[in-house]
């Protein structure tokens, strides 16, 4: 059986409401955020992902985990600006060797487009997988239901939502690690408080105002994703609850200048352990099918 793989492209919803210097910002954001992502799933990404229309993005990866992993973290640092994605699994028949994501060719990329061609954000699929499989419909349901989730949380959850991620991401490869220093995180942070106060056009305080990642607290962020995630989704489990991990809202205290009790109430009113635990339980049935192929 041949080898397959996951292409991902990515649009923004709604881009001809924008203003000029709005697309501008938007488009700055997104370049700063590819950077980052790039380097963080380098492991997985066989063709970088990169402008290839307008302000339409597409990559190549090995796995359907990874892609869906890069578009969930991407859509949640381009929050408030709204995106739509396919995620195509299949054959890559036309590899061009030394050339990028748009010099490639195949079913991986058919199905990609198919895939977003179909998202209808008003039916609650801002994202789709496509692969031909009988398991298409349960995954893309639950990718729905975790991105309708945090597309209607208000700007401060999705800023405290970002740091749960950075803190305690979700994967499954114990070998997940961000491509971080003190520096580097504090700019893209920062960076990512004054795009959402310009594009959501508000001055009032939010979270990442005040976050400062010294030297010394930038160690509290780890290399790896923690080990209970993987512990509650053993084989043997009926349900997930990974996506709600012990000490998060502790955590995050520890970095920006919410008292923990504040960020926890956001956290559950915002119902993003359970978008968490939706992703979670994508990612693990994709990895369950693929090993029963």
């Amino acid at each position: 059986m041949s080898q397959e793989y996951a292409a991902l492209i990515i649009d923004l919803r709604n881009s001809r409401s924008y203003t000029d210097s709005d697309r501008f910002l938007i488009q700055t954001h997104m370049i700063q955020v590819l950077d980052f992502l790039n380097k963080a799933f380098s492991g997985d990404i066989l063709r970088t992902v990169e402008f290839s229309a307008g302000d339409e993005i597409q990559g190549l990866f090995s796995t359907g985990e990874s892609a869906y992993l890069f578009y969930r973290f991407f859509s949640i640092w381009l929050y408030p600006v709204r995106i739509r994605a396919g995620i195509g699994i299949g054959n890559w028949n036309l590899q061009m060797k030394g050339r990028g994501t748009t010099s490639q060719d195949g079913e991986v990329y058919h199905n990609a487009r198919n895939a977003i061609r179909c998202t209808d954000p008003t039916l609650g699929y801002p994202v789709l997988m496509y692969s031909a499989s009988r398991n298409d419909r349960t995954l893309n349901t639950l990718m729905g239901g975790a991105a309708n989730v945090t597309e209607n949380l208000s700007i401060t959850q999705n800023q405290l939502f970002l740091i749960t991620e950075i803190l305690f991401p979700l994967c499954l490869k114990n070998d997940f690690q961000w491509p971080y220093d003190s520096l580097a995180f504090n700019r893209l942070l920062i960076e990512k408080s004054c795009f959402d106060h310009k594009i959501s056009k508000t001055d009032r305080e939010l979270p990442l105002d005040h976050i400062n990642l010294t030297d010394d607290s930038v160690g509290q962020i780890p290399a790896r994703a923690r080990n209970d995630i993987y512990r509650k989704t053993e084989p043997n489990a009926f349900f997930v609850t990974g996506g709600k991990q012990r000490g998060i809202p502790t955590e995050a205290a520890k970095i920006l200048s919410i008292k923990r009790q504040t960020i926890a109430r956001s956290l559950e009113s915002g119902n993003i352990y359970w978008a968490r635990s939706m992703a979670l339980t994508v990612l693990y049935e994709m990895n369950t099918n693929m090993k029963e192929v």
